[in-house]
């Protein structure tokens, strides 16, 4: 079985954050506003694990560039490093 790609993982990632994020609101919304203190850090550790994945070819990370780490709401087609795909075709 293959591992899947990176824009996989991030995908797979995006959607469980947000299916969380949405019921950490709605039950948040329900009475339980000390649960709110959880969104700073679904946010926090969402952007850290996508900052950590790392370009299948040369295994840099593919979110940090020349001027330091950095978090976008899309994954790079190419690596920065080596310029490579990063999405297995």
């Amino acid at each position: 079985m293959r591992t899947p790609s990176v824009r996989a993982r991030y995908y797979i990632a995006l959607v469980l954050w947000l299916v969380f994020v949405f019921g950490l609101l709605v039950v948040a919304s329900r009475g339980a506003e000390y649960l709110a203190w959880l969104l700073p850090v679904a946010v926090l550790a969402f952007g850290a694990y996508s900052m950590s994945l790392k370009c299948p070819h040369c295994h840099k990370p593919i979110g940090q560039s020349r001027h330091g780490p950095f978090w976008t709401p899309w994954t790079p087609a190419d690596c920065r490093h080596c310029g490579l795909p990063v999405a297995r075709r």
